[in-house]
């Protein structure tokens, strides 16, 4: 039996040295996308699209934890030779804040995720981003409470910026119970094309707060300054 350090994906050169293989249930990794690591977590966390989900691994033991489902996972380009289509693929980009997760799909979604949830109820919300391909890279503030991410396959390009779950707590101080589906609420500004034009967000976004307004601005250099209002 061939050790955690050779074979397909191993190290072949003396500049990169193997630690140990780390063994992740299902497909063989064939495709995958961004990771990211939550030292405070103790997590490293992979967009494996191979298995349709994204993959923890405990940093302390090096051992696959679990893999959450719920993304479209490898799409094949129609014409020959079929390859992988990244565009359409998913998941994407990944970033995490305390016990938020999120991650980009390949249908223009991007997917928020409770990692101290059950495992059933882990991926709390699905949001478009209203475009027809990958939400790839993204960013957070230091503090969690804002996220950019990229529609990076889109002609053109936009990006969409979100008023993200931060350290729990809501506007008003109060921890939020996040023991629902429905209960973590995020908030897009979004950047469309040659206009800027405000409208409500409506349920489906998952953010139940009055007055909360979408601003679209794909031609704008900088993303238009967002009037969010109740509590």
């Amino acid at each position: 039996m061939a050790g955690p350090c050779t074979g397909p994906g191993a190290p072949s050169t003396t500049e990169t040295k193997c630690v140990t293989g780390i063994f992740i249930p299902g497909n063989p990794l064939r495709s995958f996308d961004i990771s990211w690591v939550n030292p405070d977590r103790g997590e490293y966390y992979l967009g494996d699209r191979s298995n349709s989900g994204i993959d923890v691994i405990d940093t302390h033991s090096l051992k696959w934890k679990r893999t959450i489902g719920g993304f479209v996972g490898i799409v094949l380009n129609p014409n020959p030779p079929h390859a992988v289509d990244n565009n359409h693929s998913g998941p994407d980009g990944v970033t995490s804040h305390g016990r938020w997760l999120y991650a980009g799909d390949g249908d223009s979604t991007l997917k928020v995720i409770d990692l101290d949830a059950p495992p059933l109820a882990a991926l709390q919300q699905t949001i478009s981003t209203g475009g027809t391909t990958r939400v790839d890279e993204m960013a957070l503030t230091t503090e969690g409470d804002l996220l950019f991410a990229a529609n990076n396959a889109e002609d053109p390009p936009f990006g969409t910026l979100f008023a993200a779950n931060g350290d729990d707590e809501d506007d008003d101080g109060i921890t939020r119970s996040l023991t629902s589906v429905s209960s973590p609420r995020l908030r897009s500004i979004q950047r469309s094309s040659h206009r800027t034009s405000g409208c409500p967000l409506s349920s489906r976004h998952g953010i139940p707060r009055p007055g909360a307004t979408s601003y679209r601005s794909r031609s704008s250099p900088t993303i238009p300054r967002a009037a969010i209002t109740g509590s």
